[in-house]
């Protein structure tokens, strides 16, 4: 064959997706139900105005861009199912407005969070056998029957109650958890209960079908243990190598007949536990109450409710009423799942609760007291004996999604609905075009119900939407650069081809779940697939004239490259010619990239390096050597000279949302400084082979930090400290650089004059 026929070839190559069926689809690529397909469709065959947003002139000519703000909040706040299947979630955003969708994704107040129970632990009351623990202070989390209200309750579809379970299928429990050493006054108690749930009835050991399942720490925190049917706790599995100051995952699988296994972060335990638990051969189709931060209970044992109370940090706890598989814990433990259990037709009812605890605080107790059920049962929890301060704004995941705060009365919600209500009237008030402006004043004057102005307003949104539409139809072959909006790839693709470029679909060895849920088994995606194609898309299609202009040619091969985000650091071309002439322009100069190696302070190869510190040393070896700078060309450190100095250094910052280390382990999010370079005076009376470096008091220091905005952005400034005995400290900070903590390389250079 030769290269034209090659070239000239109508054959194509592409991804082979062998013919499934719906279950097996959805089963194979963990998709919550096949609706998810079809939504999705709808989502990405949609074409969007590339239209800012953020200003109420680019998107408001007919209407009232205050109704639209007010509008659009109370949607949001009022029908975004929060605690709805992927479906659900995808049909609410098919069926908003482009201000719905665009004040969702950029402007409306989100919120994640954790919770810590025993913040105030109270004295505790121990038996005499060291384990069980009566706090003075009760507390926990009173998790309900999940037979809410508006609950449905169908045997025969397996739609009974939260904590029904069937012996057969066994049952799952997965949370996070961190926990800083037991203190003195409760180190004496060896067992705090992380969850129990029972059967709503009397405790009898006779008793065929009493069922109970407790999971807690045994002695601060070095066994995990596994209780049921009150008869002891076992089996004990150690977990004194794991770091519980810092945010774990575990999930434990209860098999029919009482086998276990335990997964961390992921990752399960070499061996299931044969555990020889109690397990009724009834099916458990009685309601249950569950407990979370302490014991349910224990009357039996002369112990009130919130007895083995717990002292720690929980998140995202979900309890599945079926055991879960290797590959579903194994994808989904970085990260939130879906919910609608109940509310979608489609799914099986296998969630009992989910509690992700994102709500925001409020400051009112009746409403920051409960806890929401994002499984879609409304199964909410109670807080017994809720302590402000006990809810954090701090996940355990670092790429957790944030949901929508509900709450409209709360302090960050009231500030958001205001601005945008004061900006859309202010509009307003200047917008010649609005309909209800060109109507006769006596007509608004009689319109004391609004249904004037709402009907007016409901015509002109169309008019609003159809003005946007043809807008950005007129521009669709325009070769520009957006910022905000979508086209579909597949017309962007037809695009590219009408105009003489055949092209195939690219990035199409993705597979459902990378595509319709932004993830693999083991990362989530910072983009949109479908997103990512379009972007691609445009580039070659604002490019077509220069790859036209110099096709055949290297320029040509590397701007189709750089349209993919590829340059020459990641692909070389090398060009060769027969009996052609290569002519060498020294003009022409390129950068090169030389790698050199860096020091590692962050923690990516070893969690250690976290708190690492780089210094001067003192090295017996080499006589030369000090464990300090001198200030002179003199041999004593007292002397200070008036000569300049400067100070250099080179800084990667990471891309630390959503690390993990050697372990699987998140990389701690939380510390938002980082100190980079400094220095200080040491004590006067050390000599150049000392090794101490102790700094003296009140001498000369300087500092250097970083500091990050918050745990979910990449912004961040830096801030400079200089302070001495002899004249007054000079603090400054620059303002809030985007995209620092991205990868991206600074050097700081500092003169210091005499």
């Amino acid at each position: 064959m030769s290269l034209q026929d090659l070239f000239d070839s109508e054959q194509k190559v592409g991804s082979v997706i062998s013919k499934k069926s719906l279950s097996d689809i959805t089963s194979s690529y963990l998709i919550q139900s096949y609706g998810v397909l079809s939504a999705s469709y709808t989502k990405y065959d949609q074409l969007l105005p590339h239209i800012d947003f953020s200003r109420p002139e680019n998107f408001v000519k007919y209407g009232s861009a205050e109704k639209y703000y007010s509008t659009s909040i109370s949607r949001i706040a009022y029908t975004f199912p929060y605690d709805g299947s992927a479906r659900e979630k995808l049909n609410w955003r098919n069926s908003s407005s482009y201000l719905d969708n665009y004040l969702f994704d950029e402007e409306y107040p989100k919120h994640t969070g954790s919770i810590t129970i025993g913040t105030t632990f109270g004295t505790a009351s121990v038996s005499n056998t060291g384990y069980y623990i009566t706090p003075s202070r009760i507390e926990y989390i009173k998790v309900g029957t999940g037979l809410s209200q508006n609950s449905v309750y169908d045997p025969t579809n397996d739609r009974k109650y939260a904590f029904s379970i069937d012996s057969e299928k066994g049952f799952c429990l997965e949370f996070w958890l961190k926990q800083d050493p037991w203190s003195a006054d409760i180190a004496t108690a060896s067992c705090q209960v992380v969850m129990e749930f029972a059967a709503n009835k009397t405790f009898t050991t006779s008793s065929t079908v009493d069922s109970e399942w407790a999971f807690a720490l045994i002695t601060s925190g070095t066994w995990l243990s596994f209780n049921n049917n009150g008869d002891g706790y076992y089996p004990n599995t150690f977990l004194n190598a794991f770091n519980f100051e810092e945010w774990n995952h575990f999930a434990i699988n209860v098999f029919s007949g009482g086998a276990l296994n335990l997964w961390k972060n992921g990752r399960k335990l070499e061996s299931d536990l044969n555990s020889g638990l109690y397990w009724p051969s009834l099916p458990m189709e009685f309601p249950f109450s569950g407990t979370i931060g302490a014991g349910n209970d224990y009357s039996y044992f002369g112990l009130p409710l919130g007895s083995f109370k717990f002292s720690g940090s929980l998140d995202d706890i979900r309890f599945w009423r079926r055991t879960r598989t290797d590959k579903e814990i194994a994808s989904n433990w970085f990260h939130s799942v879906d919910g609608g259990y109940e509310t979608d037709s489609e799914l099986e009812p296998d969630m009992g609760f989910y509690y992700k605890f994102n709500e925001y605080t409020t400051g009112t107790g009746s409403i920051d007291t409960i806890v929401l059920d994002y499984s879609g049962r409304k199964n909410n929890g109670q807080w017994i004996g809720y302590q402000s301060g006990a809810k954090s704004s701090v996940g355990a995941m670092p790429s957790e999604i944030r949901d929508p705060i509900q709450y409209l009365t709360s302090d960050v919600m009231s500030s958001f609905i205001q601005q945008k209500l004061a900006t859309g009237s202010y509009y307003d008030i200047h917008n010649n075009g609005a309909i209800v402006n060109n109507m006769p004043s006596f007509i608004l004057d009689e319109d004391s119900n609004f249904h004037y102005s709402n009907l007016t307003q409901i015509i002109a949104s169309m008019f609003d939407r159809f003005f946007l539409q043809i807008q950005s139809l007129t521009s669709l072959k325009d070769s520009s650069y957006f910022a905000s909006g979508s086209l579909s790839s597949d017309i962007m693709l037809k695009l590219i081809n009408s105009n003489g470029l055949r092209l195939d679909n690219i990035l199409n060895d993705y597979d459902l779940q990378e595509i319709l849920q932004q993830k693999s088994d083991s990362f989530l995606y910072a983009n949109d697939i479908e997103r990512i194609k379009e972007v691609i898309y445009k580039n070659i299609y604002n490019n077509l004239v220069y790859i036209y202009k110099s096709k055949g040619t290297e320029k040509a091969i590397k701007s189709v490259f750089r349209a993919f985000g590829v340059d020459d650091d990641v692909l070389k071309i090398k060009s060769y010619a027969k009996e052609g002439v290569i002519e060498i322009d020294g003009s022409k100069r390129k950068d090169t990239v030389r790698r050199k190696n860096m020091l590692d302070l962050y923690g990516s190869t070893d969690p250690q390096n976290m708190n690492a510190i780089v210094y001067n040393a003192f090295i017996p070896e080499q006589s030369a050597s000090m464990a300090y700078l001198t200030t002179s060309l003199g041999t004593t450190a007292q002397t200070h000279d008036s000569s300049n100095k400067t100070f250099e250094c080179t800084i990667l910052f990471p891309n630390k949302i959503g690390m993990l280390d050697s372990n699987h382990v998140f990389l701690n999010q939380s510390q938002l400084s980082a100190s980079l370079f400094g220095f200080y005076e040491i004590d006067q009376s050390l000599t150049p082979s000392s090794v101490d470096t102790t700094w003296q008091t009140g001498g000369y220091k300087f500092r250097a930090f970083s500091i990050q905005k918050d745990r979910y952005t990449k912004d961040a400034k830096f801030v400079f400290e200089i302070s001495g005995s002899t004249f007054n400290t000079i603090y400054t900070e620059t303002m809030f650089y985007p995209d620092i903590y991205d990868n991206s390389k600074w050097t700081f250079t500092f003169i210091f004059y005499s």
